[in-house]
């Protein structure tokens, strides 16, 4: 294929040099070009450390705003998987969000945290062939985390060091090939952790 040369910016679409003549092609076809060739995705993560009160119907927002995102891409693959962790190593995995809210919550162990993960493939603009994007969010509550360390650790570990152990309440992690894909789930995880209650 031969070697980038230099790049330049045309309007709103920057184009790189390839090889030794006058060949210029988009950088989205470009990037596209990499991702077909080494099948690498790369990774951006996002975390929060607020005390957010998060009931059902916040968890239930934060899945019909990913998937309002999706009605700006082309998707011709999805799937998604809910797993919830409760205190004692007990864990519950969904294959849909439909599944997940007929979960019986009327246990008596605490929930430690949900995950939501989803799996696209994403024919983005411009593009023929599609690209995988997996974005995984973890909600943790803080107040279970601490009362299983606290439960588990011998006595002679320090209590403060705990905090620093249920750091993260929220994090979304995004595996993608193209950032601006990427960045509309970024912005739409900072939009709902805003928009959540705040526990004193």
């Amino acid at each position: 294929m031969g070697t980038v040369i230099g790049h330049g910016n045309t309007g709103n679409s920057p184009l790189v040099s390839v090889g030794e003549g006058d060949s210029q092609v988009s950088l989205k076809v470009y990037q596209d070009i990499y991702h077909q060739v080494t099948g690498r995705t790369e990774q951006i993560v996002k975390r929060h450390s607020d005390n957010l009160l998060v009931e059902f119907s916040e968890v239930q927002q934060l899945h019909y705003k990913i998937m309002q995102l999706c009605d700006v891409h082309k998707i011709i693959a999805s799937n998604e998987s809910i797993a919830v962790f409760h205190s004692k190593e007990r864990k519950e995995q969904f294959t849909s969000f439909e599944r997940f809210k007929a979960y019986n919550s009327g246990t008596s162990s605490p929930t430690v945290s949900v995950v939501l993960k989803y799996n696209f493939s994403i024919i983005p603009a411009g593009l023929e062939r599609p690209q995988e994007y997996v974005v995984t969010i973890r909600l943790t509550s803080r107040v279970a985390m601490l009362a299983e360390l606290t439960a588990e650790a011998p006595p002679f570990i320090p209590r403060r060091f705990f905090g620093y152990a249920a750091g993260n309440t929220a994090e979304i992690t995004v595996e993608y090939a193209d950032y601006t894909v990427a960045r509309g789930f970024l912005e739409a995880f900072d939009e709902w952790v805003v928009g959540c209650r705040l526990s004193v």
